[in-house]
C-alpha cells in the first residue's frame, strides 16, 4: 500500500499538476484542412487503385469506376459481404464432405481378425477402429443387448485428463457408470 503524502507534498503536487493542465490548455489548435471527397486530391489515381486491388483482392470484382465513388463504407461492407460468401462457401463444401463420407458408410464393412485383448497392456487392433456413426440410442441398446446387465468391473484408470476431463469422474461415478440400467448416471457440466 502507498504511503501517505504529507499535507505540504500533497500541495505541491495539486499545484504542480494545474500548472501543467494551463500550459495544455493555453496550446494552440492545429486545424487540418480536409479537402473535399469529391476534389481531384482525393480521388484515387490508377496506381492507387491498382495497389488497392493487390492489397484488397476481393475489389477485383468491381468494377473500377465503382471503387473510385464507392467511398470507404461501401468498401468495407463489400469486404465484409465478401467474406461472408467466402466463409459460406467453405462451410456448404465442408458439410457436404462430412454427408458423402456419412453415404458411404453403408458400403464399407471392417473385418476383424480375432485376436486377444486385456484392456491394459495387450490392445487388439479392432481398439483402433472409428467409433460408431450411428445415433447414441442404438449404440446404447446395442451395448445393452450385448453385455450383462453389470456391465464391467470399475477402473481408476481412465485417462480423463487427456481430454481435460481430469477430476471430473468420482469413483462413485465409475461405479454407477458401468451398470447399463443405473438411475444414478448423470451428465452435469
Amino acid at each position: 500500500m502507498p504511503q501517505s503524502l504529507e499535507d505540504e507534498q500533497l500541495i505541491s503536487a495539486r499545484l504542480e499538476a494545474s500548472s501543467q493542465m494551463l500550459q495544455e490548455s493555453s496550446r494552440s489548435r492545429v486545424l487540418i484542412n480536409i479537402p473535399d471527397p469529391g476534389s481531384a486530391a482525393t480521388s484515387l489515381d490508377m496506381l492507387g487503385l491498382e495497389v488497392l486491388k493487390k492489397t484488397f483482392p476481393f475489389l477485383n470484382d468491381y468494377s473500377d469506376h465503382y471503387i473510385m465513388e464507392a467511398g470507404v463504407h461501401n468498401l468495407i461492407k463489400a469486404e465484409k459481404m465478401a467474406r461472408q460468401f467466402k466463409d459460406m462457401d467453405k462451410n456448404g463444401k465442408a458439410e457436404d464432405k462430412l454427408f458423402s463420407n456419412r453415404e458411404e458408410l453403408e458400403n464399407v464393412l471392417y473385418k476383424v481378425k480375432v485376436g486377444q485383448d486385456n484392456r491394459l497392456s495387450i490392445l487388439h487392433r479392432a481398439r483402433c477402429l472409428l467409433g460408431a456413426a450411428c445415433s447414441a440410442g442404438k449404440l446404447w441398446l446395442h451395448a445393452r443387448e450385448n453385455l450383462t446387465d453389470k456391465g464391467y468391473p470399475p477402473l481408476s484408470s481412465y485417462d480423463m485428463q487427456a481430454i481435460g476431463l481430469g477430476g471430473s469422474v468420482t469413483a462413485k461415478g465409475w461405479g454407477r457408470w458401468r451398470i447399463f440400467r443405473s438411475s444414478g448416471q448423470l451428465l452435469g457440466l
